[in-house]
């Protein structure tokens, strides 16, 4: 269904259907170049990884168990760079939803017994490490969820950050017992949702497609044949967006595959646009250690979807746009291919 005005669209990022929509998610181990922080500055949606910038902490962080800081502080100052060009782009922090990670000043916060888990009765004498230097939220404790809540919180209050995204939203990753796990994840999602109501951007669960009612947005991070599926990924897409939520579909042949004639890169296309909506977003990025990618692919004509996805036998599903572009996915075989439209015919012509 075509989505309408809907309770989080003044906190969502521009939308455009002219071409593909499209967003970034990734990190540069250092500082990004003029000319990447340019080309972040042309995203609607920037999402910074954990790993950005870790070069530039002191001492270095060349690992997980790294215990530098501040990585807060890191995100706030490309966030400046990226609104200076463009105020517009929505940017997103990296902020793990289960754990503090040992170069983040949260995890300073999280590091204390009445934060962090410490076993199910919350009355062991030493946090419950996650891996070296990390320390699991224990949402049920107000120090807990207090720490989560303020440290997106202050990023946003810069005006440098505008959302946060909450890696293994839906996921319970502490050594919770069965007799205290629904508490538990009720805690830690409520917390989530008075959070998302009090910033300016959208809190993006990550990053199985999961669509949760109180949170502006999710994240497949293999928007691919991988994991859930083509058509297990798409029906994400579908939940998401016709709800008027953000969806967030991470994928990679669009973004880094030139050959747009080859089957994996129009089976990505049409499989990404069958179900789209407004605020529905085709992500690129390899998470840590790269710098953003602007292919020619992102600047093919494309224009507002003509109808919904439709099928006349269940299998072949088919959608079409006002340029005259035509997707087609086959869901036995999961397979797409694309009719360009006389635009982005023209465009091919003379780009590729």
């Amino acid at each position: 269904m075509l989505s309408c005005a809907g309770q989080f669209d003044a906190k969502m990022p521009d939308f455009s259907w002219d071409t593909i929509p499209v967003g970034y998610h990734g990190a540069n181990y250092n500082t990004y170049s003029k000319e990447s922080i340019a080309r972040l500055a042309k995203f609607p949606i920037v999402t910074l990884e954990k790993c950005q910038g870790w070069k530039s902490l002191d001492p270095p962080c060349n690992s997980y168990s790294c215990n530098s800081c501040c990585e807060e502080d890191v995100y706030t100052a490309v966030g400046r760079q990226i609104k200076a060009l463009n105020p517009r782009v929505k940017v997103v922090a990296y902020l793990h939803s289960n754990k503090a990670m040992g170069w983040y000043k949260v995890e300073r916060a999280v590091n204390q017994t009445d934060a962090c888990y410490n076993g199910d009765a919350m009355n062991g004498t030493d946090c419950v490490p996650a891996n070296t230097n990390e320390y699991f939220y224990d949402f049920r404790k107000a120090a807990g969820r207090k720490a989560y809540f303020d440290a997106c919180l202050d990023m946003t209050k810069t005006g440098a950050v505008d959302g946060c995204f909450a890696d293994g939203c839906v996921k319970v990753e502490a050594p919770i017992g069965k007799a205290e796990e629904a508490a538990f994840v009720k805690a830690k999602m409520d917390n989530l949702g008075a959070l998302q109501q009090q910033i300016p951007g959208p809190i993006i669960c990550g990053s199985g497609g999961t669509y949760y009612p109180t949170l502006a947005a999710s994240q497949v991070q293999a928007f691919s044949a991988k994991h859930a599926g083509w058509w297990g990924n798409m029906m994400h897409m579908n939940t998401s967006a016709s709800q008027g939520h953000l969806f967030e579909a991470h994928g990679g042949q669009i973004c880094y595959n030139d050959n747009i004639t080859s089957t994996e890169f129009l089976t990505e296309y049409a499989a990404f646009l069958m179900f789209a909506q407004k605020w529905t977003y085709h992500i690129c990025g390899a998470w840590c250690g790269s710098d953003p990618v602007w292919p020619k692919a992102f600047d093919i004509p494309l224009g507002e979807p003509v109808n919904n996805a439709s099928s006349a036998d269940g299998i072949i599903w088919t959608r079409k746009f006002k340029s005259g572009t035509e997707v087609f996915f086959n869901k036995t075989n999961t397979t797409g291919w694309v009719h360009w439209g006389s635009a982005a015919q023209e465009f091919i012509s003379k780009n590729y």
